[in-house]
C-alpha cells in the first residue's frame, strides 16, 4: 500500500529519531508554518502501523484538538487502515486501525514489513486536550505528541502523562514555537523532560 505524504528532511529526521533510533523523549523546536500539526498526525498513524499500540496527540484544549486536527487532518489517514467496525469515534476523537500484516510503504521510510498480533487490541490514535488532563489518568501509550507544548501546563506531564509509559516504554515528542522564558524554554535549554 502506498501513501501520499512527502515529509521534508527535518520531518524525516524526527520520524526516524522516535521510530527507528529509539529516542524516548525529544523536543521539536520548529517555527510557524513548517508542518508541526501535519507531522504529528502522520507520525501518529505511521507509528500505529509500525508498532501496535495506543498513540495520543495532546493539545492545549479539547476544543483545539477537535477543531484543528479532527476536522482538518483526519482525512489524511488512509481509509484502508481504519477499522470498519470500531473506526472513527467522534465523541472520543479516536481512530482505531485494522490489525496489519505484510509490507507497507510508509512515508519517509519506504517499504517496511508490518506484523500486528490479532490477539491484542488494534492500534489507535486519540486526540486529547490537556485542559482535561485529570480525566486522562490510567491510559497507556506507546507514543504521545504534545502540540504547542509552551501553551500547556507542565504539571500535567509530571502528574499525568509520563505515567502513560510505565509498562510500554513508549516515546514522547514535545513540539512548539518560541514563547519567551517558560517551561518550554527550560526544556529546550536544559533538556528537561
Amino acid at each position: 500500500m502506498a501513501v501520499i505524504y512527502t515529509p521534508h528532511q527535518k520531518q524525516i529526521e524526527a520520524h526516524r529519531a522516535f521510530l527507528v533510533d529509539g529516542y524516548k523523549r525529544g523536543t521539536l523546536f520548529w517555527g510557524r508554518q513548517v508542518g508541526k500539526t501535519m507531522w504529528s498526525v502522520y507520525m501518529a498513524w505511521i507509528a500505529a502501523c509500525m508498532r501496535q499500540g495506543q498513540y495520543f496527540i495532546v493539545f492545549r484544549t479539547y476544543s483545539q484538538a477537535s477543531q484543528v486536527v479532527w476536522k482538518q487532518y483526519l482525512h489524511t489517514i488512509p481509509k484502508q487502515l481504519i477499522n470498519p467496525k470500531q473506526g472513527i469515534n467522534n465523541d472520543e476523537l479516536r481512530v482505531t486501525f485494522n490489525h496489519m500484516e505484510g509490507p507497507m510503504k510508509l512515508p519517509g521510510f519506504g517499504w517496511v514489513n508490518v506484523h500486528h498480533n490479532p490477539d491484542l487490541p488494534p492500534s489507535s490514535i486519540r486526540l486529547l486536550g490537556s485542559d482535561q488532563a485529570d480525566t486522562h489518568r490510567g491510559n497507556k501509550a506507546h507514543g504521545i505528541i504534545f502540540d504547542e507544548y509552551a501553551d500547556q501546563n507542565p504539571d500535567n506531564w509530571e502528574e499525568v502523562y509520563k505515567y502513560f509509559f510505565t509498562t510500554t516504554k513508549g516515546w514522547a515528542a514535545f513540539m512548539g514555537t518560541p514563547k519567551g522564558y517558560n517551561h518550554w524554554y527550560d526544556m529546550l535549554e536544559y533538556g528537561i523532560c
